[in-house]
């Protein structure tokens, strides 16, 4: 069976724990759901904070899937993203 669901979270619920233990729903009796938990709550506290720069208009889209063999939580802010600094590459040829 997959699970499949859509969460909208807006800044005053986003320390709420029993949001996160609703996303957890499913696993929620998993050995490693309490590091998963933490995990997730670090992931919406980051995008509330430093995506949405505590901006109570903005919300969090939460997408969760759940399928027997893995799980995945898509967590997305309105925020505009990171800035990838573009490495330098070294060629190393033989002289």
């Amino acid at each position: 069976m997959v699970i499949c669901s859509l969460f909208f979270l807006f800044l005053n619920h986003f320390l709420d724990l029993e949001f996160v233990d609703q996303l957890l729903e499913p696993i929620k009796n998993s050995q490693s759901s309490y590091l998963i938990k933490l995990g997730l709550h670090e992931a919406l506290v980051n995008a509330v904070k430093h995506g949405n720069k505590l901006d109570p208009k903005k919300n969090i889209r939460v997408r969760r899937i759940i399928t027997p063999n893995w799980c995945v939580w898509q967590i997305q802010d309105q925020g505009n993203g990171l800035e990838i600094k573009k490495k330098e590459t070294i060629n190393y040829q033989k002289k």
